[in-house]
């Protein structure tokens, strides 16, 4: 019951910030992010829209981890993937997307 709770909360809150970021105008900060971390919002949602293309499980990871701020064993309970897992998907999610708000 509460791992249902947990992701059902998880959601929602990862849509609503990515809806956020959807509408939003000008820059936004970045939770989580390191470095830089105020880049346009529409590049933002468009890096995040191009790995869910490629790659969805590792856009929900990247979405639990960056806009909803899970930990990794969060993600692991909510995805039903290892931590290990998890983890691996973030690192080439964070270079993905990375690169795409570089260029």
């Amino acid at each position: 019951m509460a791992a249902s709770v947990l992701i059902d909360y998880a959601r929602k809150r990862a849509r609503n910030v990515q809806a956020d970021v959807s509408l939003a105008g000008g820059t936004v900060e970045v939770p989580g992010a390191s470095g830089a971390s105020i880049v346009s919002a529409a590049a933002l949602s468009q890096a995040f829209d191009r790995l869910a293309e490629e790659d969805p499980d590792t856009a929900e990871v990247a979405r639990l981890k960056i806009l909803a701020g899970l930990t990794l064993e969060q993600i692991s309970e909510i995805t039903g993937i290892p931590v290990a897992t998890a983890q691996r998907k973030l690192i080439y999610a964070k270079a993905t997307i990375g690169k795409a708000l570089a260029s």
